[in-house]
């Protein structure tokens, strides 16, 4: 760039020693080259794909699985009809956030304690049979094949689990009877 510009100067001396001042008034302004408006106009394009998801919430256990609480039949000295209890606040409430539109199962497993097809309570080998359903009527077994199926709302959507023992005519041992249930939320 330097010898183009040095080239533009002689050459406005040349000419401003003909008698053009104009050019000889080019030559004493800074060294640029001819100015021209121009626009240059283009596009970006922006992408972003939003995939589905879901998310489970509940606070979390030291080995890293999700606590939705513990369901309680509340203390019973005859269980030869069934019991009822149901979820409230953070104990028996399974919390899903999916992306609006998103099918997802929740699966319950058999239990640490199933025989023949039943869950169940022990204490000391002793057992008390119960199931936990999808509705309050207990007609809806809550298991791990069907489950209960949901779609997503884009927002926090609750999941009451239902339970209900099974009448014994058999005494059982007084104590605490107790259980734990694996959940799978699949979307």
């Amino acid at each position: 760039m330097p010898h183009a510009l040095h080239k533009i100067r002689n050459l406005a001396v040349k000419v401003a020693g003909l008698g053009f001042g104009c050019v000889l008034a080019m030559s004493t302004g800074s060294p640029v080259g001819p100015a021209w408006a121009q626009t240059a106009m283009s596009a970006i394009d922006l992408k972003a794909e939003v995939v589905s998801s879901c998310a489970v919430a509940g606070p979390i256990l030291t080995d890293g699985q999700i606590d939705f609480g513990q369901l309680h039949f509340g203390d019973q000295s005859d269980l030869s009809n069934s019991v009822t209890t149901q979820g409230g606040g953070q104990d028996g409430v399974i919390t899903v956030t999916c992306s609006q539109g998103q099918a997802y199962t929740i699966l319950m497993d058999g239990g640490n304690n199933a025989n023949a097809g039943r869950r169940n309570m022990v204490l000391d080998g002793t057992s008390v049979a119960y199931d936990l359903y999808t509705d309050s009527a207990h007609s809806n077994l809550w298991n791990d094949s069907t489950g209960k199926q949901a779609i997503g709302s884009g927002a926090p959507d609750d999941h009451v689990v239902f339970a209900k023992t099974y009448p014994t005519t058999a005494l059982v041992a007084p104590g605490r009877y107790s259980d734990r249930v694996g959940i799978t939320v699949k979307w």
